[in-house]
């Protein structure tokens, strides 16, 4: 994606002290994202952490423009970093993750099914398989407008 592209899909993604997964965590993301054949942002954005997640974000950014960083001054929480990554965010469709490596990105799907012809989503869903569903568990797909 160049400056001038707008994304389509914008990942939101709240860190405090997370140095030591952010390098796995944007490569399993990229060669994800890469798969998905539209183009994409990431949004990280630093909840005030004291150890070297901000640098390690900064220098994510000057080698990809497609990561952008937010860094709050302090620990606001968890929602608040999430509200501000919204704010920056700028794809036609946005989710959130966590930044620790406790979602199995690997294992998502992306429901191509709930794009239309001209491509856009109505909604925009994951799922892993790793996880367990209960017997009333159902996958729903968005439909119509």
């Amino acid at each position: 994606m160049t400056a001038a592209e707008h994304p389509r899909l914008s990942l939101v993604i709240p860190c405090f002290n997370e140095e030591e997964v952010l390098p796995a965590l944007r490569q399993r993301l990229v060669e994800t994202l890469e798969r998905l054949g539209a183009s994409w942002e990431l949004v990280f954005v630093d909840d005030g952490s004291r150890d070297r997640t901000l640098p390690i974000l900064a220098e994510m950014h000057g080698q990809d423009e497609r990561v952008k960083v937010v860094g709050l001054s302090r620990n606001f929480g968890q929602q608040t970093a999430i509200s501000a990554g919204l704010s920056y965010a700028s794809g036609d469709a946005v989710a959130i993750l966590d930044a620790d490596l406790q979602d199995p990105q690997a294992g998502y799907e992306v429901d191509g099914t709930a794009a239309d012809r001209s491509g856009s989503y109505q909604a925009l869903a994951g799922w892993s398989d790793a996880v367990q569903r209960g017997p009333g568990a159902r996958r729903h797909r968005a439909s119509g407008r």
